[in-house]
């Protein structure tokens, strides 16, 4: 995600892009430092096994007919969303470790954009959906049966729409927003290029700086943590307050309950592992501190990325269903009935 990633820190310099003179701050890290590769490397690991976590959960979704009920259209879109996310930070791990940084080209630095930012808004997104629709299966069990497929993939198209509108400027102009800038390294007269967009010429390049980390910090996550926290305080409430179920209801009512801890392990998880990165980049941005370890930094980058490779752990170790199918790919062993509960498990 680092190469993506515009105006944090360091050193301003201008350069000349057709006929503007604009400016843009270097990534604040010496990529060839042993500790940024480490975790460079631990990056990529994480999100190729994130990114093979992921399909499995499309294919089981995608394989499975008791497995296409309406909460898992928000997980097959959330594993789209993450798939495609694990899958930009491979861009990131070559420009990062390459002699000569960007090597893919300005379309591809275009494309890699908006496939990391987009699917990272999306991500976050789903995850809002996912947490409303768990306050409405809790606390209006009678109403949320009446929601068909159609309008969950309604409310899919409309999140993946939120997230090309956040990309917008790309696709307005990307030869403006998103370009390959060739810097000269430390080392004599090699190249390296690097993928960055620049900001408009209206606001000084500070400014939009600011702006944009502010935007993504509000956007990404004070929101929707805002929004997740007070919709699961919520359904806490209405767990506590709801009568003992009866026998016939006993196992359903276990089986939602055990959902939502399940969704709730993922936003939460979500909201620690973020947390150090827009810590980080607003610190950074604004300049109260001087500067950030490196590998405090990193490890910011590195959580950021596990995020969206968790999920699948998660449905796996708290999901019925998945566990179970999970257990039956890779054991090839026979699901009996007593494994496949009648509950709405995600």
């Amino acid at each position: 995600m680092g190469d993506f990633l515009p105006n944090i820190s360091g050193e301003n310099r201008s350069a000349t892009f057709g006929s503007l003179n604009v400016s843009y701050s270097d990534w604040p890290l010496d990529s060839t430092s042993a500790t940024v590769v480490v975790f460079v490397y631990i990056s990529q690991l994480v999100a190729i096994v994130g990114f093979l976590a992921n399909l499995l959960v499309l294919y089981i979704i995608i394989r499975y007919p008791d497995m296409r009920t309406v909460p898992n259209i928000f997980v097959l879109n959330l594993a789209i969303a993450d798939a495609s996310y694990c899958c930009s930070i491979t861009f990131d791990t070559v420009a990062q470790l390459h002699a000569n940084g960007w090597i893919f080209g300005h379309t591809m630095c275009v494309a890699g954009y908006i496939m990391c930012y987009g699917s990272s808004y999306c991500s976050v997104f789903f995850l809002t959906a996912i947490s409303f629709e768990r306050y409405k299966a809790i606390t209006d069990p009678i109403g949320q049966q009446g929601v068909c497929a159609k309008k969950a993939w309604m409310t899919c198209a409309a999140v993946w729409c939120a997230a090309a509108v956040s990309v917008t400027p790309v696709f307005l102009d990307p030869d403006f927003f998103v370009y390959v800038q060739e810097n000269p390294s430390t080392g004599g007269n090699h190249v390296k290029s690097s993928c960055k967009f620049l900001h408009p010429p209206v606001v000084s390049s500070t400014l939009y700086g600011k702006l944009r980390v502010v935007y993504n910090f509000a956007i990404t996550y004070v929101f929707p943590t805002c929004i997740i926290i007070n919709l699961y305080g919520l359904i806490w409430r209405k767990l506590r307050q709801s009568p003992p179920p009866s026998t016939q209801c006993r196992r359903a009512t276990k089986s939602r309950n055990k959902v939502t801890k399940m969704v709730a392990a993922v936003v939460s998880f979500f909201v620690v592992a973020l947390s150090l990165w827009q810590i980080n980049t607003l610190l950074l941005e604004f300049k109260l501190v001087n500067q950030i370890p490196e590998a405090l930094f990193e490890l910011g980058l590195l959580l950021y990325v596990t995020n969206s490779a968790i999920n699948p752990v998660f449905y796996a170790l708290l999901g019925e269903r998945f566990g179970s199918y999970v257990r039956k790919i890779m054991c090839c062993r026979h699901i009996g009935r007593n494994d496949l509960r009648l509950a709405q498990n995600v």
